[in-house]
């Protein structure tokens, strides 16, 4: 009978010398018994945003769509991907002669934040490209970069106070640029004293930007607080099922005497957008359904929502009404 991951440990812990071949046992183990249903359900995400990237690059003569390191190494084979990040924590772990309840909440921990990144991302950039998979009958051009390859990523691509757009297209002589988490970091500042004296780079940073016009850099360069010009459009993207009832901690967000870390909601983040960045218009797109409360509640603070989206490009054509039509 095969030994599970728990013995499997043990027997990893109690070897004189580490053992590659174990350590890989134990990752195996680990991920087939607590994440196997799970990374099924996201080669299927994965193989429709493939699709998507295919169907994009073909509608608009797109050569290459560039994502990060990570990410790529993600969508190519999710279930490597993940085992190689828990495999370093395995060998530190052993290393640390960890017990075995601590060795699994380390573990979980690992391949939960690799899969919630990660999916995250791929929810992201699923919105971003499904707004041009949905004006392909618009006669839309993507006119920068002007290689024809699209960066999903900003690495290297935001130097010196200059934040570039990830793509811009042009619509019956209009353009529209792209920016996709952009904003930050632009300038560190001292700690602060209010909430309304919020420096950018601790600010929440927006999943994707739009604004009308050829805009090659969103740094209001006639600003002494070296802030982003303000958006036409702000589209948040929530992929997890409750989004609406979880908190984060942000440095960015705190109290008005004491400067600790504050736990904020999904709700008040958006408003912080609203506050930040001034922008035009809020959309947020939600995975999954939406409760109407929430709906309610984010109506009220200007905020349309589009939800119910899944993994399905025609689902957000909503947007292209509200933002082109």
């Amino acid at each position: 009978m095969d030994m599970n991951w728990r013995e499997l440990y043990k027997k990893l812990i109690e070897a004189s010398s580490p053992d590659e071949e174990l350590i890989y046992d134990v990752a195996d183990a680990y991920l087939n018994e607590k994440y196997k249903g799970e990374i099924e359900k996201i080669e299927l995400d994965i193989s429709k945003y493939s699709r998507l990237c295919d169907d994009v690059k073909t509608f608009f003569g797109i050569k290459y769509i560039f994502h990060s390191k990570a990410f790529n190494s993600f969508i190519q084979d999710p279930l490597s991907h993940i085992r190689d990040v828990l495999i370093s924590k395995i060998e530190s772990s052993v290393k640390r002669k960890l017990a075995l309840k601590r060795f699994n909440q380390i573990a979980n921990l690992t391949v939960r934040k690799c899969i919630d990144t990660n999916s995250r991302i791929l929810f992201q950039n699923f919105i971003a490209l499904s707004i041009l998979y949905n004006m392909y009958n618009y006669d839309i051009k993507v006119k920068y970069p002007p290689n024809s390859w699209v960066h999903l990523d900003r690495k290297g691509h935001q130097r010196g106070g200059h934040i570039p757009p990830n793509y811009i297209i042009e619509m019956n002589g209009s353009y529209f640029s792209f920016f996709i988490e952009a904003p930050r970091p632009i300038k560190w500042s001292l700690p602060l004293k209010s909430e309304d004296e919020l420096p950018l780079h601790a600010a929440p940073r927006p999943d994707i930007m739009i604004y009308r016009g050829w805009i090659e850099n969103i740094v209001d360069e006639k600003s002494n607080a070296t802030l982003i010009k303000s958006p036409d459009f702000i589209i948040e993207c929530k992929e997890i099922t409750g989004w609406w009832k979880s908190t984060r901690k942000s440095k960015g967000i705190k109290h008005l005497t004491s400067g600790e870390v504050e736990n904020v909601d999904a709700v008040k983040v958006i408003e912080l957008y609203r506050k930040l960045y001034n922008p035009g218009g809020i959309i947020l797109v939600s995975k999954v359904k939406v409760p109407r409360g929430v709906k309610y509640k984010l109506s009220l603070r200007g905020v349309q929502t589009i939800d119910n989206t899944d993994l399905n490009p025609l689902a957000i054509k909503q947007i292209i009404e509200i933002i082109f039509g």
